[in-house]
């Protein structure tokens, strides 16, 4: 297919300049970079034992970053790559795949393919994607899971499906093995587009993958929290709310300019250019898509899923006394598709 052949070629062209550009002679490992390098060489050692209680313990002593932050780093040093390589081929992979999850996505939003393939030109050639897809970041992989869930409630506001209900439930759980923040705001997108949609059309088999896909949901990540309850639950609380006098307080203090509802922070973020790099036109094309795709999910089902994540993801992040340009990475699918 001509757009498949289009977009690999795009992003062969980003990976070939991020590497040359970010990769090649990048610094050490730090901060929350080495901890999940740190915690991806405990699980080689785990795996190296082959013990499944070996496996087990590692996964429930990951508490303040969730399994799946740091086990793709894991699996590559146990099958021999070096820590530096291990800690961002994961990333960079997910980068990729990302782009093209933002294509199905303008695709199943009924996008022509040229806004298709654009959207994930606009994703994969922002600055701030290609400084983190060089390191070891969960926003890649969490953008992935972020995105295919939103494929999943665009396709329900079309047609009810238990398939996709149950996928749903299982994307909610993927996203809190990654990051217990993504899995809060994947969640609440889940539950608040399939109630919408079932007051929409008030049928029962709405109402019944609605509800398949919010308790199986609920299910998986309560699951993950049934072991070692109190650390998870005490690693959770600082990553979300930065609780008072808490490490993640003191880290968002140190690092970050932004405060606790400062709803305008990330907005002006996408204008500064910095960190971002967003040039002020595609910012204000951005913005512009917003605002005409809000007016078409009135009429479009299919488009109000990914309005209500981008209203949550906004809502959550500006709440959070941590404010990092980073974080607003999550929001740049459903941007990148507004823009085009």
């Amino acid at each position: 297919m001509p757009e498949i052949a289009s977009l690999t070629l795009i992003v062969s062209t980003a990976v070939v300049l991020i590497y040359r550009g970010q990769i090649a002679d990048r610094a050490p490992l730090a901060w929350d970079e080495a901890a999940r390098g740190y915690a991806g060489l405990q699980l080689a050692d785990a795996l190296d034992q082959h013990s499944l209680a070996a496996v087990f313990h590692w996964i429930n002593a990951q508490t303040f970053f969730p399994a799946l932050a740091s086990a793709p780093t894991g699996v590559l040093m146990w099958l021999g790559v070096g820590i530096q390589t291990a800690a961002w081929l994961p990333t960079l992979f997910f980068f990729v795949l990302a782009g093209f999850a933002i294509a199905a996505l303008s695709h199943v939003l009924r996008l022509p393919t040229i806004a298709c393939v654009a959207s994930a030109a606009v994703f994969w050639f922002t600055p701030l994607l290609a400084k983190i897809s060089a390191g070891s970041f969960t926003e890649p992989l969490g953008i992935c899971v972020e995105v295919a869930i939103l494929i999943g409630l665009s396709l329900q506001a079309r047609r009810s499906s238990f398939a996709v209900a149950a996928l749903l439930g299982l994307g909610i759980g993927l996203a809190t093995a990654v990051k217990y923040d993504y899995g809060i705001l994947c969640f609440a997108t889940v539950g608040l587009a399939e109630g919408i949609r079932f007051l929409s059309v008030r049928r029962l088999e709405a109402f019944y993958t609605a509800a398949v896909s919010v308790v199986s949901g609920l299910a998986l990540a309560g699951i993950q929290f049934a072991f070692n309850s109190s650390a998870k639950i005490a690693g959770a609380s600082d990553v979300i709310s930065s609780n008072s006098g808490s490490a993640a307080k003191r880290y968002a203090k140190a690092f970050t300019a932004g405060r606790a509802g400062d709803f305008m922070y990330y907005p002006r973020l996408l204008f500064r250019g910095g960190e971002l790099g967003l040039s002020r036109l595609v910012a204000l094309c951005m913005v512009v898509g917003v605002i005409t795709a809000l007016i078409w999910a009135r009429k479009r089902p299919e488009w109000r899923p990914p309005m209500i994540f981008l209203g949550l993801w906004w809502v959550m992040y500006s709440l959070s006394r941590a404010k990092f340009p980073r974080y607003a990475a999550t929001s740049l699918p459903v941007l990148s598709i507004a823009a085009c």
